[in-house]
C-alpha cells in the first residue's frame, strides 16, 4: 500500500469572513451504490494522449498472445473477467493491432470463439495463434458455480497481415494451453502448458517440446513440467523462464540450445514467486525477465546471475513484452494482484535495454469540475480526489467556485467512478493516509464557505475552518474525526506512532481588523489515538511558516519553504523530532520555494513544483525537482523536471517514482506525470 501527504499549492486564501467554531453534520452518502461498485468506468482509450509511453489498450487483458510483426503490434484474445471465475463473456475473441506510430489500438479481425492462455508467435512475417483454452457450458473455475468446462483447444492458424486473414494450419498433435511460444529462424517451438478438460484441477503437465517445421510438428524432450511460464530467443537458444509446477510456482531457468539440442539450467530468476505470468523477451543474446514485483531483470546465457535493469511503473503479471519500432520495448496487459478493479491497460515503453523513460505523461479526459486545491491522496492503485475549486482563477474564492464532489481513478486500468462527496463544500484541506488493513485518510482543516446561519452573516463568506474529517476508504464513508483549536489552512500533518501532529498554517478571517486578518501560526497541536480533542505542544515552530513542503522520514518531520508575514518567503529549514519533540537544522535546496511538495520515495525527500524568485524579483514557477538524502545531509538535482506547470499540482510516491496529479487546465483533463527520478 502506498501512502502520501499532500499540500495544498494555493497560497492566498482569499478575501472572506469569520469562521463557525461549531463543526458541521457529516452527510452520508446518499447511495449504497457508492461502496459496492467493485469497478469504474473505462476512461476512452482513444481519448487518453501519451508522451513517454504507447497508447492504452482499448480493454484490461490477461493470459493473451502478443506478437510484433513488420512493426505493428498484434494482440489476440485474453480474459477480462474476474480473476477465478472463467466464463466465455470474459473471454476475448479479437486479433487487436497497434500500428507503428498509431495513436491508437485498432481490431484488426476476429476468430471463431474467446480464447485465453492462447500462444501468439511472429513466423517469417505471419502471426501464428497456438493452442488456448475455452470455457464451455456455463462458469468454471475456483470461484465459478461448478457448471463450466475449461477446455484446451489445437488450433494452429496464421494470420497474415497484408490480406487480414486468418488460414487454418495443422493443429497441435493434442490440445494445450498455459504455453508460450516463439520462432527461431523459421521453426516455431511450443514449450510447457497442459491440457485441461473440466475443472482446473484436471490439468495434464506438458511433458513434450513441440516445434512446427516443414509444414508438420514434432515432439522434442522437455525436461520439465510447467505451465504460465515465459519464452524467450536468443539466436542459438531458447530460455524458458518460470511458470507454475505441479509443486508450485517455479523460479527455475531452462536452456535449449537449438543446435545441439540439449537442454541446460540457468540461475534461477531472482524475487518472490516472480516466475508465475513472468514476462520475457529475447533482445540480441540477452534475455529481459519481468516478474509480478515489476523488476526488469537482464541475463545473458552462461552467466552467473541476474542483473536487475530497472522497474516498471505498473508492476503485473500475466502479461507480455514485445518489441516495437525504434528498437524499443512494449510491456502489455496483465494484472497488478488479483483484484476485481479491473486490468492494467497502461502500456509502457522501455528501451533496448529495459530502461524507463525518465518523464512518462498521461492526459485523461476528465469529468469532475474541479480545478485545483482538491484534497487527494493514493491507496493501492487508486487517486482519489475530494472537494476543491473550479474556477481556475487564483483568488476566485465566490461561494459558487467551490465544490464538494468526490472521484476515485484506478491509474493502472484507466477507470474513474464518483465517491461520496466530501461533507462540505471546502478546498485547501491537508491529507494524511493511515496505514492498516482498512486504511482511512484523514483530511485536515481547509478553507471554504458557511452558510448565513452558521456564521450570523448576511452573505456567505470563505474562512479558514478546524474540522477533521475521516474517509473510510474500503465503505466510502465520511466522520468527523475532531476540530482543531484554531481553523486553519495551508498547514501540514505527521503520524508518529499513531499520534496525528499538525504543524503550520494560516487562520484567515476577513472580519477581524485588517491587521488581524492573517494570522500564522506556529502552535503545534496534536490528537492521541483514541482521544476526543487534540492537545497544543509545549514547543511551538521556531517560526511562522505556511505553503510549505513537509514530509516524514524515520521518526523526522522535515520543512521546507513556504510563506510567512507580510508575504515574504521562509528561507530556512527545519527538522522536528516527533519522538522527542525538538526542532534542529536542516539544509536548504538552492532557492527559497512557495508551495512545493516534499516527498518520501525510496528513502530519500523529493522537493517539486511551486514558485521562487526570478532575477527581476517576482514569483515564477519552478519545474526542477531536488533530493534531499538524510543519510548525508545534502541536495541534489534531478535529471527529470515536471513537464506541465506545477500550479496547483499535486505529488505522491509511486513504486519509486513520483507522481504528480493535476486538474489545472482550462481543458477537461486530468494529467498525470511519472517521473523516475533514478
Amino acid at each position: 500500500m502506498r501512502t502520501s501527504v499532500f499540500l495544498s499549492l494555493s497560497w492566498v486564501v482569499a478575501c472572506g469572513g469569520a469562521s463557525a467554531t461549531t463543526a458541521p453534520t457529516v452527510t452520508p452518502p446518499t447511495s449504497p451504490q457508492h461502496a459496492s461498485r467493485a469497478s469504474g468506468a473505462l476512461i476512452d482509450a482513444a481519448a487518453v494522449a501519451t508522451e513517454g509511453a504507447l497508447p492504452p489498450l482499448p480493454i484490461g487483458l490477461t493470459s493473451f498472445g502478443l506478437a510484433s510483426v513488420g512493426g505493428d503490434v498484434y494482440l489476440l484474445g485474453g480474459y477480462h473477467g474476474e480473476p477465478h471465475r472463467y466464463e466465455a463473456a470474459g473471454q476475448s475473441n479479437v486479433l487487436y493491432v497497434l500500428r507503428d506510430r498509431a495513436t491508437r489500438w485498432e481490431r484488426a479481425a476476429t476468430i471463431d470463439v474467446g480464447l485465453q492462455s492462447v500462444a501468439l508467435a511472429n513466423v517469417a512475417g505471419a502471426a501464428h495463434r497456438v493452442g488456448g483454452m475455452k470455457v464451455e457450458g456455463g462458469v468454471g473455475g475456483p470461484e465459478g458455480d461448478g457448471t463450466g468446462t475449461l477446455r484446451s483447444v489445437a488450433d494452429h492458424a496464421r494470420f497474415d497481415p497484408s490480406s487480414g486473414a486468418w488460414t487454418a494450419l495443422p493443429p497441435l498433435p493434442e490440445p494445450r494451453s498455459s504455453h508460450d511460444a516463439i520462432a527461431l529462424g523459421e521453426d516455431l517451438y511450443v514449450v510447457g502448458g497442459w491440457r485441461i478438460d473440466g475443472a482446473p484441477t484436471d490439468g495434464t503437465y506438458a511433458s513434450t517440446m513441440l516445434r512446427f517445421r516443414g509444414g508438420a510438428w514434432e515432439s522434442l524432450p522437455q525436461p520439465f513440467r510447467r505451465r504460465a511460464l515465459g519464452l524467450a530467443a536468443t539466436q542459438r537458444h531458447l530460455v524458458a523462464v518460470g511458470g507454475l509446477s505441479p509443486e508450485g510456482v517455479s523460479q527455475a531457468v531452462s536452456v535449449y540450445d537449438v543446435v545441439s539440442e540439449e537442454w541446460s539450467e540457468g540461475p534461477a530468476l531472482p524475487g518472490d514467486h516472480t516466475g508465475f505470468g513472468v514476462a520475457v523477451l529475447g533482445v540480441g543474446e540477452d534475455v529481459l525477465a519481468c516478474g509480478r514485483d515489476g523488476v526488469i531483470r537482464r541475463w545473458r546465457v552462461g552467466e552467473p546471475g541476474w542483473t536487475e535493469v530497472s522497474r516498471l511503473a505498473f508492476p503485473r503479471f500475466f502479461h507480455r513484452m514485445v518489441p516495437v519500432a525504434g528498437g524499443e520495448i512494449a510491456v502489455v496487459g496483465g494484472i497488478g494482484s488479483m483484484h476485481t478493479h479491473g486490468r492494467t491497460r497502461v502500456v509502457e515503453r522501455l528501451d533496448a535495454g529495459g530502461r524507463a523513460p525518465r518523464v512518462v505523461l498521461h492526459t485523461l479526459p476528465w469529468d469532475g469540475a474541479a480545478k485545483n486545491r482538491q484534497g487527494m491522496f493514493v491507496v493501492g492503485d487508486h487517486l482519489y480526489l475530494f472537494g476543491g475549486n473550479d474556477s481556475l482563477g487564483q483568488h476566485d474564492f465566490e461561494v459558487e467556485h467551490f465544490v464538494s464532489e468526490g472521484w476515485r481513478v484506478h491509474l493502472s486500468a484507466l477507470t474513474r467512478e464518483p465517491r461520496a462527496p466530501y461533507p462540505v463544500r471546502r478546498q485547501t484541506m491537508t491529507t494524511l493516509v493511515l496505514p492498516g488493513d482498512e486504511p482511512s485518510a484523514l483530511f485536515v482543516a481547509g478553507f471554504g464557505h458557511e452558510s448565513p446561519t452558521a456564521t450570523g452573516e448576511e452573505e456567505s463568506v470563505a474562512v479558514t475552518h478546524p474540522e477533521v474529517y475521516s474517509y473510510d476508504v474500503a465503505r466510502d464513508r465520511w466522520s468527523l474525526r475532531a476540530s482543531l483549536p484554531v481553523p486553519r489552512s495551508q498547514t501540514s500533518v505527521a503520524v508518529h506512532e499513531g499520534t496525528l501532529f499538525v504543524l503550520g498554517g494560516l487562520d484567515y478571517d476577513s472580519r477581524r481588523p485588517e491587521h488581524d486578518q492573517f494570522r500564522h501560526l506556529t502552535e503545534i497541536v496534536s490528537l492521541a489515538p483514541g482521544a476526543e480533542a487534540f492537545t497544543t505542544l509545549d514547543v511551538a515552530l521556531p517560526g511562522p511558516r505556511r505553503a510549505f513542503g513537509g514530509a516524514t522520514h524515520e521518526g523526522v518531520f522535515y520543512l521546507v519553504g513556504g510563506m510567512r508575514e507580510a508575504f515574504t518567503l521562509v528561507d530556512d529549514c527545519v527538522a522536528f523530532e516527533l519522538a522527542t519533540r525538538t526542532f534542529g537544522p536542516l539544509p536548504c535546496p538552492a532557492a527559497p520555494r512557495l508551495n512545493p511538495q516534499l516527498v518520501r520515495v525510496d528513502g530519500k525527500l523529493v522537493l517539486v513544483g511551486g514558485t521562487t524568485r526570478l532575477e527581476g524579483g517576482e514569483l515564477g514557477e519552478d519545474r526542477s525537482i531536488e533530493i534531499f538524502d538524510p543519510s548525508t545531509g545534502r541536495w541534489s538535482r534531478a535529471a527529470a523536471e515536471l513537464p506541465f506547470t506545477p500550479k496547483h499540482a499535486q505529488a505522491f510516491a509511486w513504486n519509486g517514482r513520483l507522481l504528480v496529479v493535476s486538474t489545472h487546465s482550462e481543458d477537461a483533463a486530468l494529467r498525470l506525470a511519472l517521473l523516475d527520478l533514478h
